[in-house]
């Protein structure tokens, strides 16, 4: 990964630099990690650079084979996600949509060539928005555009697989092209959760007035002067905008943060920091980004995964220098995979619910989209043992109301509460029995002891 990302003209050290592969290490190993963290063709661009000839012919051809397959169809995909979104973009800005382009579609491109970054989906922020105002929440405006959205992508032959409070998606199944459209790039479920602070939730209600036009001359202008040009700039109907750098490079943290703290997230991850750091080396407004992320309340994080990614792939030395922190991330990291795993997912939300119980606050509702949630107790959870599952299980099959408005609006009422939804989560959860028996297993096991 560090060799693919490194191999430009500014780097020299990389000419008198080889790898070897560990010897208790078969290459069905290595490509199994690879494709757990979807960097082969990261890795593949990074071979011939950091392997000699020779040692590359050791490879076996089944596993060459499937290598330059993965390494074929990251290109394929991103170059079909981008014609397919440009096409519907065009059906979009015709009839006066407007959208702000998130995450991968725009890191994709600040790596050295075209086709190292792998993605499962797009997504945009699509909204009507005003000629003097980034006010997009009208519900007339709103409902206008989601009736644009699901026509022209049924036509293409799409269908609406997710609709719900932050999002609705449409998956393709003759090219397997995913596409979510964002009503808003923060849930106020997945702050209920725990999955990052309420200041997140305000700082993203208004994502048009963090977004700046396509077309200014990045290259040229600081990001204070880009964040003062998108914000004293008309928003236009019809046409595309993104993220100052400033904001991109939050999001990017926050959207890091929010996966750290649900199910866990992969090696790609810290890819896609180093070349946004060097993108925007000379460009970001370090005050600016350093008040935001204490504000925000991921300043540590942020801190500890730059200096991560900076260590592991700012360089191919094989020399890493890292501290304590970085150290316990990275051998987490590497359990995680692109987007964490299940078990990664129950242990978090466990060890979430243990941090809460014994913490002594008031009562407070959270849960998260998939069927999972819980509430705090001011009593029973906080006695630990068995008092801990009983309080965890019960919330999981009676939802707060707060939660419920969140996801199930017409279901918010309390009859609905205490009888339809229930029915429906257990449904859920029993086409799900591996994932419910671990997530059992695991409360049983990690319940707070009772104190003395």
């Amino acid at each position: 990964m560090a060799a693919a990302l490194n191999n430009d003209d500014s780097q020299t050290e990389l000419s008198s630099t080889v790898i070897r592969k560990p010897a208790d290490a078969s290459w069905e190993q290595v490509y199994a990690i690879m494709s757990f963290h979807g960097v082969e063709a990261l890795c593949l661009t990074g071979l011939s650079t950091i392997m000699t000839a020779d040692m590359i012919a050791d490879i076996p051809q089944e596993i060459m084979d499937r290598w330059h397959h993965a390494a074929d169809l990251t290109l394929y995909r991103q170059l079909a996600f981008d014609a397919e979104r440009n096409a519907f973009l065009e059906e979009f800005s015709a009839v006066g949509l407007s959208w702000i382009t998130l995450k991968g579609i725009d890191i994709a491109t600040y790596y050295p060539q075209p086709g190292l970054r792998s993605m499962g989906d797009q997504d945009l922020v699509i909204g009507y928005v005003g000629n003097d105002s980034g006010d997009g929440d009208d519900t007339d405006d709103a409902h206008r555009a989601e009736t644009v959205i699901r026509r022209v992508m049924t036509n293409r032959g799409y269908t609406c697989d997710a609709d719900w409070d932050r999002e609705l998606s449409f998956t393709n199944a003759r090219n397997g092209l995913h596409f979510e459209f964002h009503r808003k790039i923060t849930s106020e479920g997945e702050q209920l959760e725990g999955l990052y602070s309420r200041a997140v939730v305000d700082h993203y209600a208004d994502p048009w007035a963090l977004a700046m036009p396509y077309g200014i001359d990045e290259q040229s202008m600081t990001a204070a002067s880009m964040t003062a040009a998108s914000r004293s700039e008309p928003v236009r109907r019809g046409r595309g905008y993104r993220l100052t750098p400033d904001e991109e490079y939050l999001y990017h943290v926050v959207h890091m943060w929010k996966h750290y703290n649900s199910a866990g997230f992969g090696l790609r991850f810290l890819a896609d920091t180093l070349v946004m750091l060097r993108r925007y080396d000379r460009e970001f407004n370090a005050s600016y980004i350093h008040t935001m992320l204490e504000t925000l309340g991921i300043s540590e994080f942020e801190n500890t995964v730059r200096n991560l990614t900076l260590a592991v792939l700012g360089s191919t030395t094989g020399t890493w220098n890292i501290g304590t922190s970085e150290s316990a991330m990275l051998r987490e990291i590497a359990e995680s995979g692109v987007y964490g795993t299940q078990s990664m997912k129950i242990e978090k939300r466990i060890n979430r619910r243990l941090a809460e119980t014994g913490n002594g606050e008031s009562p407070r509702m959270s849960a998260e989209p998939d069927a999972t949630l819980l509430t705090r107790s001011s009593s029973g959870a906080r006695s630990g043992g068995i008092r801990f599952v009983l309080w965890y299980w019960w919330h999981r099959a009676f939802p707060d109301k707060a939660w419920v408005e969140q996801y199930h609006p017409r279901w918010s009422s309390l009859p609905a509460r205490l009888t339809i939804l229930p029915l429906i989560r257990l449904s859920g959860a029993l086409r799900h029995r591996q994932a419910l028996s671990e997530e059992i297993r695991r409360t049983l096991r990690r319940r707070r002891p009772r104190r003395r």
